[in-house]
């Protein structure tokens, strides 16, 4: 009763008294020696300290727990504990032990046969590879958790995995597949009434809302999640809704509501530990500082947050701290220390896509010589088919002739026989050898296919490197010309458009595209919805990069011009371009393709989306390697999201 009562009074809302009246009965329990119902009220103990964004005496609890379920081998609840610190180790930004407590937990319900709690502990894991960067390993992980715990009416199982896919598909850039699976979570958490799975929910909502730039759905839902968030007290997700809320101000130019809710998000990660969440919004409020030109403040809190990345051993948020640092410096006019930290932000760099790309390399070159042994050893077999039926065909050829020997008086029987058999086994040789020759002509064909398709996703000198079994695939090029094209107008088309013409139209557009890159020399990186990248000058040098990625872009505003002329649309291109330093590689485990890194690629991104429908927005680097060719528009000194100030260009037509 002691222990029903308390968890009751708890979610009431009186967490105090909840805790205070299952410790009575922890107590009673113990007396009695009820090693089972104490781990029980133990973990009941540790859930309400969890709720409350106690982590530490949570865990100290569920340990509790687990010790008892361990002494008494009881594995149906000991998965749950497991689960449970798993959980916790999630919200501290411990990633790694918590997939120890996740993986332990499914060894022991593979062991029982217990599928649909094992599928509900993956869903776990695909949030916490989700949290370490790992997004085709957490949908891997989602999508074999997802039809179990659907068919088996799993329905907070349910909401959390469909909330961990939408949230991998926006972090992705695919926030409309993100808004479908968000928004079939939501009313089954409103018919649960789990307000923090609700909550869970919304924020997600709100985020995708924000990135699908509408504004006002994403207010709208915050306001609802924040009443939702502090209704519960719940610390860590209104700390990362305030963050939310600062990024969106931010976004807006709005500084000052952006530092307010930055610093009541740092406040609140503090107090929960979340020391992950602690250093990204450092790092945010260091580049704040940065824009209102607070430099001595944005160099303490970029620090901050260097110092803390490296004692969680987080490389990507210290390779962050330490890149934003050498650019405050530099404004200080400390060129010393800005070049330490920059030289420190390579090394960083240079390791990190060092160690991922040789994995990946790897794998991948094993998947290769997996397959091509296979096709040999279908050869070998037929080779050792026709080996045998050429020896039976001698042996025979042998028995017949000493037959003849021995025989004379049945000579002509023997001579005919002989000569049947000859003609049955050449014939048997015969149907071995065109066997033969079209497998040959198969494996010809496939490795055809195989060549054309990776000269489809890949440079051709990057692909012969990848067959000649190169280990790592990474080049630095001091001068490359990168060009981003979002094809603006394009969401409102999608609304009104059935899904198979929209694709159609996509196709042709995006194969004119490709048509104007091999004329101008471009290599085509990739697409990404409505989006196309490519870049000039790499893999193969090519001096006039610069110049043609411009001439391209040209074109590509007449394709459109042309499209919407015929089609009667009203779609437009909008192109951003930027010209400097890249890293170029190959990345991916099983969809690899050949990618750009560096400062530069972001940048012409960042061109790419401040820039306008059916105009050509440069940096000040192209600007001054082009303008003795084309006439250029001053557009002035702009703020440029994560860049701070930069002065940009339209690029206006060839000069005479």
């Amino acid at each position: 009763a002691l222990n029903i009562h308390g968890l009751v009074i708890a979610y009431l809302g009186d967490y105090t008294k909840g805790v205070a009246m299952l410790k009575r009965a922890l107590e009673i329990r113990k007396s009695l020696n009820d090693l089972h119902g104490a781990s029980g009220t133990l973990n009941n103990i540790g859930i309400l300290y969890d709720t409350q964004g106690d982590y530490p005496t949570a865990i100290s609890y569920y340990e509790q727990a687990l010790a008892i379920l361990e002494q008494i081998h009881d594995s149906t609840d000991i998965v749950s504990s497991l689960n449970n610190i798993g959980v916790v180790y999630i919200f501290k930004g411990e990633y790694e032990r918590s997939l120890e407590y996740s993986f332990k937990a499914v060894r022991i319900m593979d062991a029982l046969h217990d599928s649909v709690g094992s599928a509900e502990t993956k869903s776990n894991i695909a949030s916490i590879f989700f949290r370490q960067g790992k997004y085709q390993t957490a949908l891997e992980y989602s999508f074999q958790a997802l039809p179990l715990l659907e068919k088996n009416e799993r329905r907070y199982a349910v909401v959390a995995t469909l909330n961990v896919i939408g949230s991998i598909y926006k972090t992705m850039g695919n926030p409309e597949i993100a808004l479908q699976y968000l928004q079939r979570a939501k009313p089954i958490a409103e018919a649960l009434g789990d307000k923090q799975q609700i909550a869970a929910v919304l924020q997600n909502i709100a985020m995708t809302f924000n990135d699908l730039k509408k504004n006002k759905e994403a207010a709208d839902t915050y306001e609802t999640l924040i009443d939702l968030l502090v209704e519960t007290n719940d610390r860590f997700g209104l700390a990362a809704a305030y963050n939310n809320l600062a990024n969106i101000y931010q976004g807006q130019g709005e500084q000052k509501k952006a530092l307010d809710f930055f610093s009541k998000s740092l406040e609140l990660k503090r107090a929960i530990g979340d020391q992950r969440g602690e250093a990204l919004t450092l790092l945010n409020i260091g580049v704040i500082y940065q824009q209102r030109n607070e430099l001595a403040a944005a160099v303490v809190r970029t620090q901050e947050a260097m110092r803390l990345a490296s004692k969680l051993g987080d490389k990507e948020i210290e390779m962050t701290a330490l890149g934003n640092l050498s650019g405050m410096l530099s404004q200080q006019g400390k060129y010393k220390q800005a070049l330490r930290y920059l030289e420190q932000y390579s090394q960083l760099k240079d390791t990190l896509l060092n160690k991922e790309m040789t994995t990946q390399i790897a794998e991948m070159q094993t998947k290769y010589e997996t397959e091509k042994k296979e096709k040999e050893i279908q050869l070998l077999k037929k080779e050792k088919e026709i080996q045998n039926l050429e020896l039976a065909r001698q042996k025979i050829l042998q028995n017949s002739f000493i037959g003849g020997i021995l025989l004379l008086s049945i000579l002509a029987f023997v001579l005919f026989n002989r000569y049947r058999l000859k003609k049955r086994s050449e014939a048997a040789l015969r149907d071995k050898n065109t066997q033969l020759q079209e497998a040959n002509r198969i494996i010809e064909i496939e490795r055809d296919k195989s060549e054309q398709l990776l000269l489809n996703v890949l440079p051709p000198s990057i692909a012969q490197r990848l067959k000649d079994k190169e280990e790592t695939i990474a080049d630095r090029f001091s001068e490359a010309t990168i060009l981003f094209a979002d094809i603006a107008g394009f969401t409102k088309l999608s609304a009104s458009t059935p899904a198979d013409e929209l694709v159609k139209i996509l196709n042709n557009i995006f194969t004119q595209f490709d048509a104007l890159t091999e004329k101008y020399h471009l290599e085509k990186i990739k697409t990404i919805g409505d989006c196309y990248m490519a870049v000039g000058g790499i893999p193969l040098l090519n001096s006039r990069h610069c110049e043609e990625t411009v001439a391209m872009a040209f074109e590509m505003i007449g394709v459109m011009e042309k499209f919407n002329r015929e089609r009667h649309f009203d779609v437009r291109v909008r192109i951003g371009i930027n010209t400097g330093e890249v890293v170029a590689g190959v990345i991916g485990r099983k969809k690899f393709i050949y990618d750009l890194w560096g400062d530069v690629v972001n940048t012409a991104s960042r061109m790419e989306s401040h820039g306008e429908p059916s105009r050509i927005h440069v940096t000040e680097s192209v600007y001054n390697k082009l303008r003795d060719q084309y006439v250029f528009e001053d557009r002035g000194t702009i703020e440029v999201k994560g860049k701070g100030f930069m002065r940009t260009y339209f690029v206006v037509e060839k000069k005479l």
